[in-house]
C-alpha cells in the first residue's frame, strides 16, 4: 500500500489535525478496530480507536488493479457507521 510524499501534504494541507500523525495512520492501516466498504467504488475504510486527533482515525484507501494508495485521513468524532 503507498502513502507518498504528495499524499501525505494533501491530507495535512485540508486536515490540519493530522500533522504528526503518520504513525497513526500507519496503525490504522496495519490493525484496524473496524473496516468498511466507501461510498466511492474501489475504495474502503480502515478505522482505528484512540490513535490520530480524535476519538476514531479513518483512512481512506484507494484500490485500482494491483495498487492500493492512501487517499485521504482524518479524524472523527463518532464511531464508524454514523453521520458524521
Amino acid at each position: 500500500m503507498a502513502l507518498t510524499d504528495r499524499v501525505w501534504a494533501h491530507v495535512v494541507a485540508e486536515h490540519a489535525e493530522m500533522r504528526g500523525q503518520l504513525d497513526a495512520v500507519l496503525t490504522a492501516l496495519k490493525a484496524p478496530d473496524h473496516y468498511e466498504v466507501d461510498l466511492f467504488p474501489g475504495r474502503e475504510r480502515y478505522f482505528k480507536r484512540g490513535v490520530g486527533p480524535d476519538r476514531w482515525l479513518r483512512v481512506v484507501v484507494q484500490f485500482c488493479n494491483d495498487h492500493a494508495a492512501v487517499v485521504t485521513a482524518f479524524g472523527q468524532r463518532n464511531p464508524p457507521g454514523t453521520t458524521r
